[in-house]
């Protein structure tokens, strides 16, 4: 072998390493880093917040606040405590930290009526950029009134 094939060699063996390394480096880019934990997944609600409210003959349950995403999910069941089917499609939910300053107003859909002992589960969601409902330590429920602005 003459000075020029080892040149040659040598530039291969270099190129191929540097090949190499490259995908090496791009699939650890893909992979991306480990996901960063959110603080607030799955967050223990505070126990005022998960008390139990009754409101004209619903009794909604188990209230749960979770991370998904970009998203805070809050979640209770509805129960119809009462013999009569009721017909509140949706309530107001409203979210207030521990100094009593609201952090959120929800609108929760139950649906068009709801049967004596049907359980339903409320569901909405919460940009996280909007607003941290994690913080919330008191809620309240109130009839949803839709305003008909037919002129």
């Amino acid at each position: 072998m003459n000075k020029k094939d080892n040149k040659k060699t040598i530039i291969i063996i270099v190129a191929v390493i540097l090949i190499i390394a490259a995908i090496v480096v791009a699939a650890l880019l893909i992979k991306g880093k480990p996901a960063k934990t959110d603080d607030n997944a799955n967050k223990e609600v505070d126990e005022s917040i998960s008390a139990d409210v009754n409101f004209e003959g619903l009794k909604f349950t188990d209230t749960k606040i979770y991370a998904e995403g970009d998203n805070y999910i809050f979640t209770m069941n509805v129960t119809n405590q009462t013999q009569e089917t009721i017909n509140i499609p949706d309530v107001d939910i409203k979210l207030y930290d521990k100094n009593d300053t609201p952090i959120a107003a929800l609108i929760g859909h139950i649906g068009d009526t709801i049967e004596p002992g049907d359980k339903r589960m409320v569901t909405s969601l919460v940009p996280k950029d909007v607003a941290d409902i994690t913080k919330a330590v008191r809620k309240t429920i109130e009839k949803h009134v839709q305003v008909d602005l037919n002129f």
